[in-house]
């Protein structure tokens, strides 16, 4: 799976989910408003992915990697670890009802 759709499906499942949730739980859950007083704290939905780049010199962004080999290589890893805020308060059209 290629990195770029990894975080989009990813971002779009909890996102979904929040809203589902929202329409069904009996709690309030990431309002727009509490007591009156807008709620636009974002929330940070973290990533971590490994970047290896083996003896040959070709590189991969791995998202889940699993499995064993049979042959050894030598082969280096990096973190490469990003945030990406999330107002899940803020429907899409928030600033349009709330122009001044």
């Amino acid at each position: 799976m290629r990195l770029k759709d990894f975080i989009k499906q990813t971002l779009l499942d909890i996102t979904q989910g929040v809203e589902q949730a929202q329409g069904e739980a009996s709690v309030w859950i990431a309002p727009g408003r509490v007591m009156g007083k807008e709620q636009l704290e974002p929330s940070f939905v973290s990533f971590e992915t490994a970047v290896t780049i083996s003896k040959d010199g070709a590189a991969n962004i791995e998202i889940f990697s699993f499995g064993v080999e049979g042959s050894l290589s030598s082969e280096h890893v990096n973190k490469v670890s990003f945030k990406v805020p999330v107002y899940f308060n803020a429907p899409k059209d928030f600033e349009e009802k709330h122009k001044k």
